[in-house]
C-alpha cells in the first residue's frame, strides 16, 4: 500500500464545518489488503428534560 497520507496534510485533525459541526478525516486502514479511509462527523446533541 502506498503512503496515502502524503497527499492529505489535513489528516488526523478535527475540522469545523459550521457551528457545532466538525469532521475528522483519519488515516487509511487495510481491510483484506485494500485501503479504506476513515472519517467521522461530530455533532453534539443535548438532551433536555
Amino acid at each position: 500500500m502506498s503512503d496515502s497520507n502524503a497527499s492529505h496534510t489535513h489528516l488526523n485533525l478535527l475540522h469545523q464545518v459550521d457551528s457545532d459541526i466538525w469532521y475528522y478525516d483519519g488515516p487509511a486502514v487495510s481491510f483484506y489488503g485494500m485501503p479504506y479511509t476513515t472519517r467521522m462527523t461530530v455533532i453534539p446533541i443535548s438532551i433536555r428534560r
